[in-house]
């Protein structure tokens, strides 16, 4: 990797003179990791230095230079899958064009080019300076978390043979969940006339065992471009199912083409047996509503989700971290994540992880706010047919999306859901989001309202709200130069105001509104928890509502679980891979089987008894037993003051309305108040969850409870947790900050009356 000195540089690095500063850059990167990693810029998510990585690469072209050995005399391609975001390409001193556009190509017939010693050769441009005008991730322009684009191969190089006949496309499409009914559409390419041929293929299990289906057609290619069209019934079939409603069980489907006998092409693609399609909400189609209730293999679902950010904005997209957020998204159980229009067209990787999760993904286009006339037409045209093409046999992928929060309109948009309808047809396409009957909603942090706003914030449908918070302490400190980890408050031109969300002082003002709530914030540490646990107390409220809602209601989709630069955002978890306390409780708010209590106001009069709406929530409408539901209201010294137990009756249903208890607050001792509601199988507590009020009277307060006494044991891969003292332990939570960013347990923040043990698994 290089960068030309002056003019007349150009001809001198193809002519392989002019290298000697060169650095090595191991595709795929950005410039700016590879500048990292060779130690020409010091690491750009600490303190200011993403001022300087982008000073260092921005206004500059970038040249990267790969020598390689190959077999000349066949046909042979040059496939590029990413290079963001404009670059002009050069074999052998040979120019082959130009390409504009980072989701995939160009691809070029390198055959009277290619010789046995190669030189390959890319002139990257300098950074697109206006995101508007392109085409491209663009929450990394300064509008929010980092002003610093990345450009690069930031995705893999490869040269290939090409076959005398070829499988240019391979799609399958189900057309029947249940029955196992499955389209296979293939698109053959001869560059030989007049071949005969067979196409075999095998369809199998992946991750489970079962039974295969095999089939062969012949194969005659007469014409430069065939397309053939089968139906058939996979024997046995089992259904792909989101995260809590079933086992994602996924199929490879193996083609093989045959001339002569010999095999000449293989194409090797995972999919799932999985319907989608959107219906509407309960008052019918209405031309101002899009349909927004989801249907899963003829299932309609409640869907619990969160918004993704691209996980890093330098591109350095490895397994490990995607597999790290993905799983904690998990066991969350998230159902949905939207590929939000700030970030990327996702990664291959991505996809697989969620494919084997069970996770679906909404996939927007990036563009949010975009200049869409001055967009090229052939630009938007080739990334929006790469990408669907790449994409649609994944089960995950259950929606397009145009982008993030636009008119909904124009040219741009008909022609990404033309494609979208043209090429893939088995997922619909929403124009925009919010639009026809979404939301999203920032009364609560932008517009500084209360956060009893949240406790009524409804919609048939939510696609971003949420509260912002700084990342774990620990991961604070990485990013924080030396002379500021005891400072507090940080002053207005520290790097702790660079890494928020605008770059301003004006964050504090909306960041404290909430934390002070909860905590007197006088150092790191009590900012900290008091902003993440006002966050965890913002979004558990909605979450908890809307689901209660079902069918009015469809899905809620909070903002967000992760981050592309370490700072104080809207994650649940931060971009280190740290978990905050708002995790734990989306966790609980979106749990399977749940009781949750609907109530008005966090500050209970101690005049006026503390009403709360009772509910039960049963994902799977499994819950068959008659139970109780008991629900006790605790003082500040963890004294019981009342008791309500309601009766359960065996009939399943998703949301069971329980009807209100009233509970009368003691006239002292009342701040905080907690409450804690228990499903009860006889004895046993089958699930819990608890509240807490009048935190404001005191900010702090709930910090500085009555003790009790744990003690913890290992048993294998667990913990077990017991309240060895004589006061309810109120919001257990683990912490380890050695390996917080890899640490994951299967519960925290939760509670333990006298005498209860519990078990955790950790990882």
């Amino acid at each position: 990797l290089g960068v030309p000195k002056g003019r007349g540089d150009a001809r001198m690095l193809l002519q392989g003179k002019g290298w000697e500063d060169a650095i090595s850059a191991e595709i795929p990167c950005s410039v700016q990791t590879a500048l990292f990693r060779a130690g020409k810029i010091p690491d750009p998510t600490v303190g200011f230095n993403d001022v300087i990585a982008r000073q260092e690469v921005s206004e500059k072209e970038w040249w990267f230079r790969k020598q390689f050995e190959w077999q000349p005399g066949k046909p042979t391609r040059l496939v590029f899958d990413g290079v963001d975001y404009s670059a002009t390409f050069y074999l052998n001193g040979v120019r082959l064009g130009d390409h504009e556009g980072p989701f995939g190509g160009p691809e070029f017939d390198v055959t009277g080019i290619v010789r046995e010693h190669n030189t390959l050769v890319v002139r990257v441009d300098p950074i697109p300076p206006d995101w508007r005008l392109v085409f491209k991730t663009n929450c990394v322009y300064g509008w929010h978390y980092v002003n610093c684009p990345p450009i690069g191969i930031w995705q893999s190089v490869r040269v290939e043979q090409v076959p005398a006949v070829e499988i240019e496309e391979l799609f399958l499409a189900t057309a029947d969940s249940a029955r196992g009914t499955v389209h296979l559409f293939a698109k053959l390419r001869a560059w030989q006339k007049d071949l005969q041929g067979v196409l075999r293929w095998d369809i199998y299990p992946a991750n489970f065992d079962g039974e295969g289906y095999h089939y062969e057609a012949p194969v005659n290619a007469s014409e430069d471009t065939l397309t053939a069209h089968w139906r058939f019934d996979v024997p046995n079939a089992r259904q792909w199912w989101p995260n809590g409603l079933g086992e994602p069980h996924l199929y490879w489907c193996e083609a093989r083409l045959l001339v002569d006998g010999q095999v000449v092409d293989t194409w090797r693609t995972r999919f799932g047996i999985r319907t989608v399609e959107m219906r509407p909400l309960p008052s019918g189609a209405l031309p101002i509503y899009y349909n927004w209730t989801f249907v899963i293999n003829g299932r309609p679902v409640f869907v619990k989700g969160t918004n993704w950010a691209t996980i890093d904005a330098f591109l350095r997209l490895s397994e490990h971290r995607y597999r790290r957020f993905l799983t904690l998204a998990k066991d969350a159980h998230i159902q949905i994540l939207r590929s939000w229009g700030g970030g990327l067209v996702e990664t291959d990787t991505f996809y697989n992880l969620c494919d084997e999760l069970g996770i679906m993904v909404w996939q927007e286009f990036p563009l949010t706010w975009q200049n869409f006339d001055a967009i090229r037409l052939a630009v938007a045209d080739e990334i929006a047919v790469r990408s669907i093409k790449r994409l649609r046999n994944h089960p995950s992928l259950v929606l397009w999306c145009g982008g993030n929060e636009h008119s909904g309109s124009g040219w741009l948009i008909e022609l990404l859901g033309r494609r979208c309808m043209e090429l893939d047809g088995t997922r619909p396409y929403h124009r925009t989001d919010p639009y026809g009957g979404s939301i999203h909603d920032y009364n609560v942090y932008w517009g500084l309202q209360p956060l009893e706003s949240n406790l009524h914030l409804v919609a048939p449908f939510i696609g971003e709200f949420g509260l912002a918070s700084p990342c774990a302490v620990e991961s604070t400190l990485k990013y924080l130069p030396e002379n500021e980890r005891e400072q507090w408050p940080p002053s207005d031109n520290s790097a702790f105001i660079h890494h928020t969300p605008t770059f301003t002082p004006q964050n504090m003002v909306h960041l404290n509104r909430y934390a002070k709530e909860f905590d007197p914030c006088e150092d790191l540490r009590g900012f900290t928890r008091g902003s993440q646990l006002a966050q965890a107390t913002g979004v558990r409220v909605v979450l908890e509502r809307m689901r209660t809602r079902w069918d009015e209601s469809t899905g809620v989709v909070y903002y967000k679980l992760t981050d592309v630069y370490p700072g104080v955002s809207w994650s649940t978890v931060d971009w280190y891979g740290v978990p905050k306390i708002a995790h734990y409780w989306v966790q609980r708010a979106f749990a399977p089987l749940q009781v949750v209590a609907l109530f008005d106001s966090f500050d209970v009069d101690a005049n006026k008894p503390l009403r709360l709406q009772l509910y039960l929530l049963d994902d799977r409408e499994e819950w068959r037993e008659a139970s109780q539901v008991r629900v006790r209201l605790y003082d500040a010294r963890l004294r019981e003051a009342a008791q309500k137990v309601l009766n359960v009756q065996p009939s399943p249903a998703r949301v069971r309305s329980l009807g209100e208890v009233t509970l009368d607050a003691p006239g002292n001792d009342s701040a905080p108040l907690l409450v804690l509601v228990e499903l009860l199988r006889g004895k046993d507590v089958v699930t819990h969850n608890f509240y807490w009020f009048n935190f404001r009277q005191r900010p702090g307060n709930l910090f500085h409870l009555p003790r009790t006494t744990l003690s913890v044991k290992r048993d294998g891969d667990y913990l077990v947790m017991e309240n060895t003292g004589k006061l309810p332990a109120v919001s257990v939570h683990f912490h380890a900050p050695s390996c917080a960013d890899s640490l994951r347990v299967s519960e925290s923040d939760f509670w333990l009356e006298p005498g209860e043990q519990h078990r955790v698994r950790i990882t």
